[in-house]
């Protein structure tokens, strides 16, 4: 394996600038060479929420080994490594941040994967690690499940980020139906500009047809192509349609003839034959990656070159002009941006006079109802437990369902604003921004992940409104905004304890009637907090990542304009810097030869 050359690394720095994703040309050069000689090849899924990578990976090893249920899974990376003994899966390994480990069963994984139950990674988890038997792994692959890119939370995109930077390969898991959307082309761009070469499957679901696939197809073909093409990344220009659960089905039914629809066979067929010869098709992989970051650099030095050849008021002219448009895009930029931050100030104002309300009525009906059951002669023991239980989690579904009326409305409108914005974006400086999107199928999920009701001795349960505001900045200024909303109502404990319990058993209906009273009001005044305080969270991260952007805007023409004003005002030798370049240039075209 070939080592960093510490000359060609300087030159990478110093023409490939650090693009905003924390790397610059020779840090990516050189982690192209180190990941290359690893042991082991980490192969990451990696796409959007919900796209179906867990059932990928779970189709790909011919078994159910990760949880494929998670509404928001948790950021904590999920490796599956070969182990010869271990024929069936049935336990996992749990590293913590800490260093100590456990072990879990693979049906309980759900409480580290699962945001519901692990919110934030609140449990702090490092990493978690699968064994298996399967063949596909024994030649040193390790197959890693990832957070979703526009996931909820911005650990997640942070994660995934982070181990973009320990890989060479990787599989993107994209829709059909819609198809690579400028969210995903970002991603895409930033991560596959790190690696020596990626996967691109496409996952299908039912209600997709033929030509629809078909479509699908040929739209994110062009769309990757054009990434590769401005990124001179190398594209095989093959994108494999798969259906993983058509898939899984199949292996679970021993359906031979659904397991060859569903399109695993030929995608694991080309996992084989990386895992029989990863290593030197990595050595070619790198080689091409590399001689795609000496055509940037290229690129980089020849601008370099045409600019110092223009006299100084040619130069000048260009700054000034640059300058000005500059300030006239920021400007209506900054515009849209005041827009939405008025919106998202105007919605948060409204968010709390809706939640007042509907968790008022929902207060009132509990206590109307409640009442009237202990009125009846009902007033203690188990029947009034499962009573006051029921009571609840009805006015509680009620309060979710007109919550998320209201919420879908407020996505609708805030949706509008960013793709406003996305678009002036994508006009003016050449990188996609994807606004709102709302999952119409992941609405609120109120049996989901816990019991939502208050009982005696028992606590309220999970409240989870599954809308992502997911944007992904690339390109010129290399920043990738993750999910910048989202909202969860996590645990919110009663006060109602075993002894309280014991002393409705005694009590006459008015004592019954003050102390359910009390626990009516806890309840729904956690509620309304929670709500409240999601609401605002989420208002808050869309309008920091908005300003993000705008500051980042501002901090690259900065730079260039220093950079032009630096060249300006240089009283060096005009000849001895156009000798320089060209020196690098030439250095970049002989070590060219290592690689071709």
């Amino acid at each position: 394996m070939k080592t960093a050359n510490p000359k060609i690394t300087h030159i990478l720095d110093k023409h490939i600038a650090s693009d905003g994703n924390g790397k610059s040309g020779g840090a990516i050069y050189r982690s192209l060479i180190d990941n290359a000689s690893n042991d082991e090849l980490l192969l990451p899924v990696l796409g959007l929420q919900g796209v179906g990578k867990s059932s990928l990976i779970n189709a790909i090893l011919g078994e159910c080994v990760l949880p494929n249920e998670a509404d928001e899974t948790t950021c904590v990376p999920v490796e599956i490594r070969y182990d010869e003994q271990s024929v069936v899966v049935s336990d996992a390994d749990v590293f913590f941040k800490n260093g100590n480990k456990s072990t879990s069963s693979i049906e309980a994984l759900k409480d580290y994967v699962d945001n519901t139950y692990n919110p934030g990674n609140e449990k702090q988890v490092e990493r978690i690690v699968i064994r298996s038997s399967s063949k596909l792994l024994k030649s040193g692959i390790v197959l890693v499940d990832l957070p979703g890119v526009g996931s909820l939370t911005t650990a997640n995109r942070e994660t995934t980020e982070a181990y973009i930077e320990k890989l060479s390969y990787a599989i993107f898991v994209i829709h059909v139906n819609p198809p690579i959307t400028k969210t995903e082309a970002a991603f895409i761009r930033m991560a596959w500009s790190k690696l020596a070469n990626a996967f691109f499957v496409q996952n299908l679901w039912h209600d997709e047809s033929a030509r629809e696939a078909n479509e699908g197809k040929e739209h994110n073909t062009s769309v990757l192509n054009n990434i590769a093409a401005k990124s001179h990344t190398l594209f095989s220009g093959k994108v494999l349609t798969v259906n993983a659960y058509d898939a899984l089905l199949g292996i679970r039914n021993n359906d031979s003839a659904s397991i060859g629809k569903s399109g695993i066979t030929d995608f694991i067929d080309t996992l084989v034959e990386l895992s029989n010869n990863w290593k030197s098709t990595i050595s070619d992989s790198v080689n091409s990656a590399i001689l795609g970051l000496f055509a940037r650099a290229d690129e980089a030095i020849l601008t370099a070159i045409d600019n110092r050849k223009m006299s100084r008021d040619e130069l000048q002219k260009q700054v000034s002009e640059k300058d000005a448009k500059f300030r006239s895009d920021i400007r209506e930029i900054e515009d849209k941006v005041s827009d939405i931050d008025g919106l998202l100030i105007e919605q948060n104002t409204e968010a709390t006079s809706v939640i007042n309300k509907t968790v008022q009525n929902a207060e009132e009906n509990i206590r109307s109802n409640i009442f009237r059951i202990i009125d009846s002669g009902v007033t203690d023991g188990d029947d009034l437990s499962r009573a006051f239980t029921d009571v609840q989690s009805e006015e509680f579904r009620v309060v979710g369902e007109a919550f998320n009326d209201f919420l879908r409305e407020k996505v609708y409108a805030v949706t509008d604003k960013l793709q406003e914005l996305g678009d002036l974006l994508e006009e003016q400086y050449d990188f996609g921004f994807e606004g709102a999107r709302f999952e119409k199928s992941k609405e609120f999920k109120w049996e989901k992940g816990a019991d939502f009701a208050v009982k005696i001795g028992g606590g309220l349960g999970g409240l989870a409104a599954t809308w992502a505001v997911a944007g992904a900045v690339a390109g010129p200024i290399g920043m990738v905004v993750g999910t910048v909303g989202g909202l969860l109502i996590g645990w919110i404990g009663s006060k109602l304890g075993e002894g309280i319990h014991k002393g409705v058993s005694s009590s006459r209906a008015s004592d019954t009637k003050n102390k359910i009273r009390n626990a009516i009001d806890e309840s729904c005044e956690g509620i309304k907090k929670g709500l409240k305080r999601s609401y605002s969270k989420m208002c808050s991260d869309i309008e920091g990542n908005l300003n993000s952007i705008v500051e980042s805007l501002k901090s690259k023409a900065r730079k260039e304009h220093d950079d032009a004003v630096s060249v300006l005002r240089s009283t060096g030798n005009p000849e001895a810097e156009l000798k320089t370049l060209s020196e690098d240039l030439a250095y970049i075209e002989e070590e060219r030869k290592r690689y071709v």
